[in-house]
């Protein structure tokens, strides 16, 4: 029970760490649009679940004869957002309204001006 318990803990972490963190760095320093940041956070999320397959605590058989050797594929996984972050952004083109708007967007999501309802 411990041990299933551990594992999804750690699934969590690296599901939430390989999508989101790539996402949030994106986010700070990118001024174009989404399209780099959805690619970023789908690359981290299949390539985490992926891994988490594919990991000694999860495939059957022996732990040596799993075909991705690391218990945390977070390592591997997280890179692997950050460049599909990279490539989406660089594929995706700018969109003008995103462009003009990034400022706004960046004070009102560190401050909260502006969303009173």
């Amino acid at each position: 029970m411990a041990f299933t318990t551990i594992l999804a803990v750690v699934a969590g972490v690296v599901l939430a760490g390989s999508g989101a963190a790539a996402h949030d760095v994106y986010g700070t320093v990118m001024r174009r649009d989404t399209a780099g940041a959805l690619t970023g956070i789908g690359c981290g999320l299949v390539a985490a679940i992926g891994l988490i397959i594919l990991s000694p605590q999860v495939w059957s058989g022996p732990a040596n004869a799993a075909p991705f050797p690391l218990g945390n594929p977070a390592i591997v996984s997280v890179p692997i957002g950050f460049l599909g972050c990279l490539l989406g952004t660089l594929l995706g083109g700018r969109a003008a309204d995103a462009q003009a708007s990034f400022d706004e967007v960046r004070v009102r999501s560190a401050t909260g001006l502006g969303s009173e309802v």
